[in-house]
């Protein structure tokens, strides 16, 4: 059988379209690990967040162990980004910009969690706000993929608390980081 470089150009087409999808949505199984990034400096921190199953129902954290890339303070640690209390909040550090800052949960040995959404409330100032986070997960705490991506709102001075969903609707037009 002899193949045509045309007819191995639409099989390999055929394929990368078939493959792809899967990609860009990411990983739809359960996993032990997941956590929200803002990649690069920021002065981030936020007030709630919670996990969202595919019927958009909160996942329960009860049991889960809060996860951070750091804390500002003992009263500003991963539980309070996580705590149901709009007048807690997590920061790794609020007085300086660190880069990528996440903030997650351990959801315990054994278990698989299908994450899919995040919402995050982020403080309402927009010194402690960003324009982009990612959801991410993992198995072993330690090697992270990327399940999603969302811009969010970073101009925010004092405005009233609201919700911002990950993934959501690109709000800029740029190139991805990724």
């Amino acid at each position: 059988m002899v193949i045509t470089t045309r007819a191995l150009a639409v099989m390999m087409l055929f394929v990368l379209l078939s493959i792809v999808p899967s990609l860009a949505s990411g990983d739809s199984d359960g996993h032990r690990f997941w956590r929200i990034l803002s990649p690069g400096d920021s002065r981030w921190a936020v007030i709630e967040l919670r996990w969202l199953d595919a019927d958009l129902q909160e996942i329960s954290t009860m049991g889960a162990t809060p996860i951070a890339s750091g804390e500002h303070a003992s009263w500003a640690n991963g539980a309070a980004g996580m705590d149901n209390d709009e007048s807690t909040y997590w920061s790794a550090n609020v007085k300086a910009d660190s880069e990528d800052r996440w903030l997650g949960v351990d959801f315990g040995e054994g278990a698989a969690v299908a994450v899919a959404e995040a919402e995050v409330m982020q403080y309402n100032h927009e010194v402690y706000r960003v324009f982009r986070a990612y959801l991410e997960y993992s198995d072993d705490g330690v090697v992270w993929d990327l399940y999603d991506q969302a811009d969010l709102e970073d101009q925010c001075d004092q405005c009233e608390l609201f919700w911002e969903k990950i993934p959501g609707e690109p709000k800029f037009d740029h190139l991805d980081f990724l």
